[in-house]
């Protein structure tokens, strides 16, 4: 009887249209590996990651004690979101400043994420090599939780800076013609 209290109270806590509670958890600008393509695309993207698995998407712009960090993060209550932000110079950052929670047609839901994108600074050196610029925070898994095992974390987010203007969207795997079905809907997500 308590734990369905408990979890009753906890699915309220996911209401969409509530800006979700967050935490600062890394953040990092480096050099891309020299394994990465030269002509890879630039631009922004995010990731939602629920268990260590799905982490490892952050590990290529972490460093070894960024990388113990995230090893050590407990994903029994918690989870990431992250911005990866690739550009063709260093001095780029990002901030994650606000995720929100909406609900979508069909019972789907996603979250709508603002970033704030700082550029380099006037006279501020820099290198020209393809860089980059990640903000990774935690939120809380609880609100989320269906039952003792399960949890119902939206995959889907429209990434926007903090002016509105759309950078990324959600995509997963390829649909029958190859090309990657989209899962965001950035049309609604004005958080």
């Amino acid at each position: 009887m308590a734990l369905a209290s408990c979890l009753a109270a906890a699915a309220t806590a996911a209401t969409p249209g509530k800006l979700q509670h967050l935490r600062s958890f890394i953040r990092t600008q480096t050099e891309v590996p020299r394994a990465y393509p030269p002509n890879a695309p630039t631009g922004a993207t995010a990731f939602v990651a629920t268990n260590a698995g799905e982490g490892d998407f952050f590990r290529v712009g972490l460093n070894a004690g960024e990388n113990a960090r995230l090893e050590a993060f407990h994903f029994e209550h918690r989870f990431l979101v992250g911005v990866l932000l690739t550009t063709t110079t260093s001095g780029y950052t990002t901030t994650i400043q606000r995720i929100g929670l909406q609900r979508l047609p069909r019972a789907k839901r996603q979250f709508c994420i603002r970033a704030a994108i700082g550029k380099p600074k006037p006279g501020q050196p820099v290198v020209n090599h393809l860089w980059f610029a990640m903000h990774i925070v935690s939120l809380s898994a609880d609100p989320y939780r269906i039952d003792e095992f399960h949890w119902n974390i939206p995959k889907a987010w429209v990434l926007r800076d903090t002016h509105g203007k759309l950078l990324a969207v959600s995509h997963e795997g390829p649909n029958q013609e190859g090309k990657p079905i989209t899962t965001g809907r950035a049309k609604p997500c004005h958080v």
